[in-house]
This record gives C-alpha cells, sequence and structure tokens, in this order.
C-alpha cells in the first residue's frame, strides 16, 4: 500500500514587495520527494504574483544535513491568488525533526523559514 504524504502547513509569511506578501503554505514530505508551497496574495497579486513568485529560488535543508535537490517548480493561479511548488529529490529522512526553507528575490529579499517536524 502506498505511504501518503505528511503536509505541514505552517503559512509563514516571508517577505513582502510591491504590497504582494509572499507566503510559506506548506511542505509536503512524500516518499521520494519534498515539496514547498508558496502563495502571493491580495489585490495586487492578480497582476504581480506570477512574475514575482517565477523568479524566486528556493532551498532546503534539515538538521540532518540531508541534501535535497531541487528538481523542478511551477507557479500558476487565477484572480487575487497565486502559488508555486518547488520540488526537491528527496524523502525525509525519519529522524528529522526541522527542515529550513530558505527563499531569495532576484530583487534582493531573502527569508528563513524553520518547520517543525516533531509530532
Amino acid at each position: 500500500m502506498p505511504r501518503f504524504p505528511r503536509v505541514v502547513s505552517p503559512v509563514t509569511p516571508l517577505f513582502r514587495r510591491d504590497g504582494i506578501d509572499v507566503l510559506l503554505v506548506s511542505v509536503e514530505l512524500w516518499p521520494q520527494q519534498l515539496v514547498v508551497r508558496l502563495a502571493a496574495s491580495v489585490e495586487l497579486a492578480e497582476r504581480l504574483g506570477s512574475d514575482l513568485l517565477a523568479g524566486l529560488e528556493v532551498a532546503v535543508d534539515d538538521d540532518l544535513g540531508t541534501t535535497y535537490t531541487p528538481r523542478t517548480s511551477n507557479t500558476g493561479g487565477t484572480g487575487s491568488e497565486w502559488h508555486g511548488d518547488w520540488f526537491f529529490a528527496a524523502a525525509v529522512p525519519d529522524p528529522v525533526t526541522r527542515l529550513r526553507v530558505r527563499v531569495a528575490s532576484s530583487y534582493g529579499e531573502a527569508a528563513t523559514a524553520d518547520v517543525e517536524l516533531a509530532e
């Protein structure tokens, strides 16, 4: 039977640019990959959200030193909500208790968010 993903959803603000908040929405722990979901959500996001999210660099590390290799990403949305998913080729080892998500934009913003995995 397939193992279902574990989803941790901190909904944490990372930074604000041009009146748009960029949020860490969730981290999905799948058996063979890790997925980070970000969102841009305000009225201005309809015009600017796709460009803002598409230009982000996302990296992940953990308290055990696991390498999370970026595979692909995509952004999309409608109306005033835009989201982006970043996929990493590595399963999160069971002993990991904390992930660190690092996000940087081409405009100079940078943020780090710790995601606690301990239940």
